[in-house]
């Protein structure tokens, strides 16, 4: 399945830059991206949908978590579950599909509230936030 930037960011979605140990990151409510590893329609779109600028390093805690390797994905319907063997975190299928065909690995924060950290040859590049699944009878 190919995921385009309009997918990834529908027209509603709120969209953000920040500052990462003097690196600058794009993304939305969903993710973030360093940004020279964004492509240009990644970029505009941000640009064009842009709400506001989050202080700089408000991220750092998250790029210097402890994060471990996905042993097992679970497909569901719009949804996957990602299963380190410790964790479990789960990911929108849209934006697994998205950084798996760009070549980048998915890690689950050792802390199971974190987001998903997402690496190019073993660096953070940033990061995607769990989805909440909520199951029939409203539990979790």
């Amino acid at each position: 399945m190919s995921v385009t930037i309009a997918k990834l960011i529908p027209i509603d979605t709120r969209c953000l830059t920040t500052v990462i140990d003097h690196k600058a990151y794009y993304g939305s409510e969903h993710f973030i991206l360093r940004k020279d590893l964004c492509s240009n329609t990644l970029i505009k779109r941000v640009d064009k949908l842009f709400l506001r600028e989050i202080q700089e390093n408000s991220f750092r805690s998250n790029k210097e978590g402890k994060y471990v390797e996905v042993q097992a994905v679970e497909f569901m319907e719009t949804y996957l579950t990602l299963n380190s063997g410790i964790n479990k975190a789960n990911i929108s299928c849209l934006f697994y599909e998205y950084f798996k065909n760009l070549g980048y690995e998915l890690k689950i924060g050792v802390n199971h509230h974190n987001p998903i950290g997402i690496f190019k040859d073993n660096e953070w590049v940033g990061m995607v936030l769990q989805i909440r699944v909520i199951k029939a009878g409203g539990t979790k």
